[in-house]
């Protein structure tokens, strides 16, 4: 396929690491077909600022074209996306993902209080990073308001080999 070649998708290569790393589960639905698993955690950010505005985290991917918003995934979700690893905590995984893309770490129990979990939903999806494969998502939404020791006005992060960036926009 041609997976890896267009831009934003992943590679076969990805994928079995995904595998590999308990990532990516695949089961057999009731017809026999092959779907992939995933478990998310999507973290929305917020910053406020001295004035009292409010500002969001979304994502950009580095592309051949430059920097572009990545609507995929299957994204109306802004913020920090962290797949779960096995027997992760949806907590964990937030965690671990606002760790890795944000270097948010070390938080207090009171900062600890600022992030909210807001609910699970499941929706069963063409995957972005490989499209045709079937996936189910399950995203556990989360809320972060971000204490003022983390803030950064970009922030830069790898996944694989596609380069990413989180951008603050206000939130009206």
């Amino acid at each position: 396929g041609n997976w890896g070649k267009q831009p934003g998708t992943k590679s076969i290569g990805g994928l079995s690491k995904e595998i590999r790393h308990n990532e990516s589960i695949f089961v057999r639905t009731e017809r026999g077909e092959l779907i992939r698993i995933v478990s998310k955690s999507i973290i929305d950010v917020i910053h406020v600022d001295s004035d009292g505005k409010e500002y969001g985290l979304y994502e950009e991917i580095h592309t051949p074209h430059g920097w572009v918003r990545r609507h995929e995934d299957p994204i109306s979700h802004n913020g920090v996306k962290e797949k779960a690893l096995p027997m992760e905590r949806p907590l964990e995984t937030a965690l671990r993902g606002l760790k890795e893309e944000m270097g948010v770490r070390g938080l207090s129990n009171t900062e600890l209080e600022d992030l909210s979990f807001i609910g699970s939903k499941d929706e069963e999806l063409d995957s972005s990073g490989y499209p045709g494969l079937n996936t189910r998502y399950t995203f556990n939404g989360f809320t972060f308001k971000l204490p003022k020791r983390f803030y950064k006005p970009k922030y830069y992060f790898r996944e694989g080999r596609r380069r990413m960036r989180l951008l603050w926009e206000e939130i009206v």
